[in-house]
């Protein structure tokens, strides 16, 4: 087998360099070596010294792998001269190019200069080439894998050069609004291309999303505020704010989780997310140009809408004291009580003490003994859940008795009096007329709730037993 491989490349360095006309003394010459080591070679009786593996390679124009493998690789030899046509081709593409542009920007420039009014259009045509030259030549001119980065950015210099070369020569002063409704769209298009091939520091790397909202809302920002004094107007805050309110619903929980946060806000995103949404809101009434009775009213009537409905599942996010961890339903409805107790003066009335606060107060009440009930009373669930439902009953049937008590004292007369011993007018006879109909459903449900009631008492007696 050896003797094979030996005989096998004997045979290729005697082909070898009988194609390129030597003979051995020649070749020996070359190597520094003797002619007898040469014909040994090739008779296939030894192989030649490691350390003249490439020089006998260069000399006979092969590479180390068809020498060692006594072989034309003729693929590898395909492929080479592939790539020197395609660095041929490359090399006469550009060169065709800038033949063909340099040679119109030429003529161009002098056929400008020949007509005797100065260099004018000429230089819109030049910009032009430009625009041209950045996507057909700039990409062949790039490093590799940036060509798209090289050609996208050429293109937008090129376009706004091409606007400023127009309003120079013609005497317009529409370049900036050109170059902002420009850049957003070009933002929104090629912006996430150039950001997977630009090199990003590391801490940008992972969040490409937020740096590619981030400019695009900077360009539509800086979009409203050209158009705002172009057209003398002065709707820019207001625009900023409620555009950047719509952004932040909609993208906001997106940014939040890609945020790099401090690790005390990290656990609170949900908070964070609705903190700055809510401060976004009070800002816009702020540049809406409103009285400052319009403006308090409107920032704690969202506040306690907000605290109504949002703030139950932010407790668990909110650094409370630790007196309050344990008491989180009560932080809330007391907030949300504050907060509709601040609301009712603001709005204005001529009845504050004697019929405002009290008919809060008594809206309140049943919040406040369900709260009692469910969660404070001593005894168990099963108790609890009848005190609750024994309240409520109890509450729709004196509610409407201390609402006419109210407004009666503030001089108000009922058309229908309130009658606690017969509750809703209730008349069990009729159940077609509308007021009987309410009034017979509100007494149903109230009996409902006290038997309700009786039931859970009774499954807490058993379950003590």
């Amino acid at each position: 087998m050896e003797n094979d491989s030996k005989r096998s490349f004997g045979e290729f360095i005697t082909q070898r360099r009988k194609t390129l006309g030597m003979t051995q003394r020649e070749f020996a010459d070359k190597l520094f070596v003797t002619g007898s080591a040469v014909s040994k070679w090739e008779r296939g009786m030894s192989y030649p010294d490691i350390t003249l593996l490439r020089d006998i390679c260069e000399i006979l124009g092969v590479s180390e792998h068809e020498l060692l493998t006594a072989s034309e690789d003729v693929e590898a030899r395909s492929a080479e001269k592939l790539a020197a046509r395609y660095r041929r081709m490359a090399r006469n593409y550009k060169l065709a190019q800038y033949i063909i542009y340099g040679g119109l920007a030429l003529v161009c420039l002098i056929c400008d200069l020949i007509d005797g009014s100065g260099i004018d259009w000429s230089l819109i045509v030049l910009a032009s080439i430009c625009i041209a030259a950045s996507v057909t030549l700039l990409p062949a001119l790039a490093p590799e894998r940036m060509g798209g980065v090289w050609a996208a950015t050429g293109f937008t210099l090129s376009l706004l050069l091409l606007y400023g070369v127009i309003c120079l020569v013609y005497g317009q002063h529409w370049f900036v609004t050109a170059a902002c409704w420009t850049l957003l769209p070009l933002g929104l298009l090629l912006l996430p291309y150039l950001l997977r091939r630009i090199r990003l520091p590391e801490p940008l790397r992972e969040r490409r999303g937020l740096v590619y909202l981030g400019v695009n809302t900077l360009l539509l920002l800086v979009l409203l505020l050209e158009e705002c004094l172009r057209t003398n107007g002065d709707w820019f805050v207001m625009t900023a704010l409620g555009t950047l309110f719509g952004l932040w619903l909609l993208l906001g929980p997106y940014v939040v989780r890609r945020l790099p946060l401090p690790e005390q806000l990290r656990r609170r995103k949900t908070l964070l997310y609705v903190a700055v949404l809510t401060a976004l809101l009070i800002a816009i009434f702020a540049a809406a140009g409103w009285g400052g009775r319009q403006f308090a009213i409107t920032t704690i009537a969202t506040l306690f809408g907000l605290a109504l409905v949002v703030l139950p599942f932010l407790m668990r996010q909110l650094p409370l004291p630790k007196e309050l961890e344990n008491h989180k339903a009560l932080a809330w409805l007391g907030t949300v009580s504050v907060l509709l107790a601040v609301l009712i003066p603001v709005c204005g009335t001529d009845y504050l003490w004697s019929e405002s606060y009290p008919l809060m107060l008594l809206g309140l009440a049943w919040p406040w003994l369900m709260l009692l009930c469910l969660r404070y009373l001593p005894i168990s669930r099963w108790f609890r859940a009848a005190a609750a439902l024994f309240t409520t009953a109890l509450y729709i049937w004196l509610a409407p008795w201390g609402i006419d008590a109210i407004i009666t004292a503030n001089g108000w007369i009922s058309s229908v009096p309130y009658d606690p011993l017969r509750p809703y007018n209730v008349d069990f006879t009729d159940w077609v007329s509308a007021p009987a109909l309410g009034g017979n459903i509100m007494v149903t449900i109230m009996i409902a709730l006290t038997c309700a009631a009786i039931v859970c008492a009774v499954m807490g007696i058993k379950r003590r037993k």
